[in-house]
This record gives structure tokens, sequence and C-alpha cells, in this order.
């Protein structure tokens, strides 16, 4: 009988593999919620506490379980379970019998969600930007919970490595991440690699947004397509800047028109010429000041396949939509982390700004350092790297040192750059931008 996503017999047959033989019971990998009915959630349950005491497994030892935990009598005494026993089915298709209780598992989860997804769009107090985020948290959910559940075989994912490692053989060595556009950075990170949360953080005045237009433009010219969230600066303000950094021209000369030689004018034009060509889309205050914003539209562009990479400036500026009264900001704040490493699932790196608080400066030495973030909710356990940007005292004023103080499968260290304040420009020293062709 077959009600929903739900299949009685199929629900028999597996518990009577089990019970006939128990070995198959670790070839199944079936879970407590594979069973629909809840007579055999009980019976799953017993089979489940007498196999983690590494006790015999059979009707009878079943039956005794069931009556210690007060449930032989619910889910039909003994002749139940000599009924599941005499059912049809064939120890020899349990792996069949798991991969179609699995199946309808995964249907119930993602007709659950859609429900919730029904509820949501009926709740006037929701705005769509946050409807549209929660939908896809529960499907998420329920895609995630099926991927954790059937997991995959160490045969499997070797495959999957080997045909990697085997299309780099011979090949010159190759950045595993989008380049940075600096050479040094680069060599730290590896470039900035797919499912990877990046934070550059940073006191105010020492180049967070700089670093990121910088970054922007220079992974823009490697035509990879960038979404530049700012939740601080208008689109046009935004464009000034990388202006500037492009143009090497100072940016009250820029953005006052007063070019006043050729050379000057002849590099504006340059570089309007190069901005147009560059596969970018700038987004202001408004269009993203809170997460579930910058959320569903990278979800949106990358459905159409208009996004490799997303820069958000900067975290803390964000809101999250669904906060409630009760929330303190540094909840808020972990909760609008775990919504932009969310948004790594589309395999795609997140270079996020973030600000530190002043109580870098209070020390005794300034250099910022991984516990300065963990005053900030979650920050540094959702992040997968984590940058500071750090203006030593004695050093020259441009003087800029990039610092990797965490980052999950490479090197630590400081890179040397230099940050020039009148065109927004970053660069390092021997090589001041390395730009691939």
């Amino acid at each position: 009988m077959i009600d929903g996503f739900y299949n009685l017999q199929l629900e028999q047959a597996a518990l009577a593999c089990i019970l006939i033989n128990p070995e198959t019971l670790a070839e199944m990998g079936l879970k407590f919620t594979d069973f629909h009915d809840h007579r055999h959630q009980m019976i799953f349950t017993a089979i489940e506490r007498l196999d983690k005491s590494r006790l015999d497994i059979d009707p009878l030892t079943v039956s005794h379980e069931l009556e210690k935990l007060g449930r032989l009598k619910e889910i039909g005494g003994d002749p139940y379970l000599t009924t599941l026993v005499s059912s049809t089915g064939s120890t020899l298709s349990a792996r069949s019998y798991a991969d179609q209780l699995k199946d309808l598992t995964m249907r119930r989860k993602l007709a659950r969600a859609c429900n919730e997804i029904v509820n949501l769009a009926n709740d006037p107090q929701k705005s769509p930007a946050t409807i549209t985020s929660e939908a896809r948290q529960f499907l998420d959910d329920a895609l995630n919970a099926s991927t954790h559940q059937s997991g995959r075989s160490m045969a499997e994912a070797l495959k999957e490595f080997d045909q990697t490692i085997e299309s780099r053989k011979g090949q010159d060595f190759s950045l595993l991440g989008i380049s940075t556009g600096y050479q040094d950075i680069d060599h730290k990170l590896d470039g900035l690699q797919d499912g990877w949360l990046y934070l550059i953080a940073a006191r105010p005045g020492n180049g967070k947004t700089a670093m990121l237009g910088n970054l922007a433009l220079n992974i823009a010219k490697q035509d990879k397509r960038v979404l530049f969230f700012s939740a601080e600066m208008h689109d046009l303000r935004i464009i000034s800047r990388m202006m500037a950094a492009e143009t090497q021209i100072h940016s009250d000369i820029l953005k006052h028109a007063a070019m006043e030689s050729e050379e000057e004018w002849s590099s504006y034009y340059k570089a309007v010429e190069t901005f147009e060509g560059l596969p970018m889309w700038l987004f202001s205050p408004d269009e993203c000041r809170t997460v579930e914003q910058i959320e569903s539209i990278t979800r949106q562009r990358h459905a159409l396949g208009e996004v490799d990479i997303i820069f958000v400036d900067y975290l803390q500026l964000l809101q999250l939509e669904s906060a409630t009264r009760t929330m303190t900001r540094e909840q808020e704040v972990t909760k609008i982390a775990q919504a932009l490493k969310r948004i790594t699932n589309l395999k795609i790196p997140v270079v996020a700004a973030a600000q530190l608080s002043r109580a870098v400066e209070l020390r005794a030495e300034s250099k910022p350092q991984l516990s300065d973030l963990r005053e900030s909710g979650s920050l540094e356990q959702e992040a997968d790297a984590v940058c500071f940007l750090y203006h030593p005292d004695e050093e020259p004023e441009a003087s800029l040192q990039f610092i990797v103080s965490k980052n999950r499968d490479g090197a630590l260290g400081d890179c040397q750059l230099y940050y020039d304040k009148t065109t927004q420009k970053i660069h390092t020293g021997a090589v001041r931008v390395f730009a691939p062709n």
C-alpha cells in the first residue's frame, strides 16, 4: 500500500532483511527517519539499540528490547514481528530496498520544505527577499540532509580527486583559485578558491574598501564575473575610487575633472574603455542592506551563470531581516556570517570586509590577531581564511601589511603592500600588480 511518499510493504521488507540477516543492517545504511510508519520506527530503534550493545538481532531479542522500552504492544506484539519475518522479500535485495526508502525520505523532506515555503509566501510580515532566502534555506536543508545521509565512498571521492591531479600533470604550476592580482598573496592563499569565505578585516582607514576594489578590478580583468555589494557607498562613488586606482590620478583631481595634461586625460579615457568591457555588477546600499538581499541576488545571478565571485563591503554594515527583538548584535553578526558562508555552497568564493573594534588599538602591540574577531559573533569559525590589513606605526605612511592569520589549507604570514590613499591604489613592491594575460 502506497500513501503519498510512503510504502508499507517496502518498509516491512527492509526490516525483514535485518531480522533474517543482521549483516544487512550495515549494508543498508538506514536511519530512523527512513521509516514513515511509527511501528517500524520503534522496531528499527530497538534494532539499533541491540546493534550498539553488540547483541544478537533476531525476532526474539527485538521483542525483548521493545518490551524493555514499553513499546511491544504498541507495535502489535510478537505476531507483528512474525508477520515481518514472513513478509515477501529477499535479503539479496536489501540494498535496493534501502535505496528506495531513502528516495521516499528525500521526497517527504522536499514536500515538507515546499509546505513551509507556501507558509512563508502567505506571511505578510516577511519581505520577498526574506521569503526567498528562507525558502532556499528550507530546500538546502532538505538536500543537504539527503547528501549527509548517503555520503560518498572513498573509491568515488578518490576517482574525482585522481582525475583532478591527472588533469594538472605536466602543466606549469597553477593556482587552485582565482588570482588576486598580487603574487605574494596568491602564493599564500593559492588564489581565491571556490566554496571559501574570505574575511579581510582592519580598523577604519586601513584600506578595506580599497583592497576589495583593487581585488575586484584585478579579477574582472581576468574575465571573471564579479558582483560587488557595498553597504556603505553608492555605485558612482565605487566607480570613482576604482577609476582613481586604475588611472593613478589623484582622486580629488579626478572627481573634479581637473586633469590638465593630455597624458592624464588619455589615461582616463583608456580606463573608461577598459571598465566598459568588465563583467562586473555594482550594488548600492539600498539594494544590499540585508544579507538576505545579497543571497537572493547572488543565487539569481548564479542560476543565470553570471557570477564567479562576490565581494561584500562590509559585513558589520549588513542587517538581518529575520532578526528578532531578543537577538543581540553579536548573534545577528553570527547569522550574517553564516548566511555568507551558505552562499559559498554555490561553489564560488565570497570575499567580505570586516571592521575591527578599537580594542586592537588599546593593546601595546596593535597588530591584529584572530582573537580580535571573537567578540564579533562566530566570524573566525565561519571563515575559511582570515586576513588583516595593518599599518605599523613605525613604517612609512604608505606601508600596509596583508596578514594571513587563518588559512584552512595553506600558508600563514605577512605580505608587504603599499597603499596610496590619494589614488586608492594598492600594490606590491617589486611587482606592482600582477594581472594574468
